[in-house]
């Protein structure tokens, strides 16, 4: 206080320390990158100092996948706030989706605004899952259909681009045979039933078939087998005869069947 003679003294200092607010801006200098199927690498810094607004303690890292169960938020310790370079390594994840990741630091006080999103698709891996439902049905003695539906949509991991088919006879065959079903343009996901006929087989024979699917990392396991006979037909050849003679006057007849193939 002053008055005509002068001032008088200051009263002694008085520490105010104002309110904390949430930070002002979110984290900068980000950078992503695709590891892996399962996997991404991050890079970013803090805000500026003057937009922490209090000391940093937490950044929240922000992934939205394709639906509720691909989407998560996950919280790292910010251990410094001199603005060095964070690297940080994002897992696990869903294979072959489709994320936004995004990123806010956390002080006292609350979460900043997030960052503008980055899009990134993760890699493809081996289907993590069999064909679906396989079913079977002999159309002819040597002709046999079957009936599958792809692997379920989550464990596609990517365009499945073919189906490996593989059979082999109970008897006259000692080696598995396959067929391969191709796609140029595969739709992902895939959802519609696939229908084969193989042809060229043995009459009246078991055939145990299974399935796998392939996309562009991988092909998944086999189905377990489904066992197919195919229909009769006709003898492929006729009886043979063989006569022995027992006296002048009497022969016996042996009648052998036809060869079994």
């Amino acid at each position: 206080a002053s008055t005509l003679i002068g001032p008088g003294p200051f009263t002694q200092f008085t520490t105010i320390i104002t309110q904390a607010t949430p930070p002002s801006s979110p984290p900068i200098d980000i950078t992503i990158s695709v590891i892996n199927s399962t996997a991404i690498h991050s890079t970013w810094r803090i805000p500026d100092e003057d937009e922490h607004n209090g000391l940093l303690e937490y950044v929240d890292i922000r992934l939205v996948g394709e639906d509720v169960e691909t989407s998560r938020i996950i919280t790292i310790p910010i251990t410094d706030n001199n603005g060095s370079l964070h690297s940080t390594i994002l897992s696990p994840l869903q294979e072959y989706i489709n994320y936004s990741v995004s990123f806010a630091v956390r002080n006292g006080a609350g979460l900043s605004p997030h960052s503008n999103p980055v899009y990134l698709r993760t890699d493809q891996a081996a289907p993590s899952d069999t064909p679906q439902n396989v079913t079977t049905e002999a159309l002819s003695p040597t002709s046999i259909s079957i009936t599958f539906y792809p692997p379920p949509e989550i464990d596609q991991n990517g365009p499945i681009t073919l189906y490996n088919i593989s059979y082999l006879g109970e008897i006259f065959n000692t080696v598995t045979h396959s067929v391969n079903i191709s796609f140029t343009n595969p739709i992902y996901p895939a959802v519609a039933p696939v229908f084969v006929n193989i042809t060229g087989l043995q009459e009246y024979n078991n055939y145990n078939i299974s399935v796998s699917a392939v996309n562009g990392n991988g092909s998944s396991e086999f189905t377990d087998g489904v066992v197919q006979i195919t229909n009769e037909a006709v003898p492929a050849d006729s009886p043979t005869l063989v006569f022995q003679s027992l006296s002048t006057t009497e022969i016996s007849t042996i009648i052998l069947p036809p060869t079994a193939i």
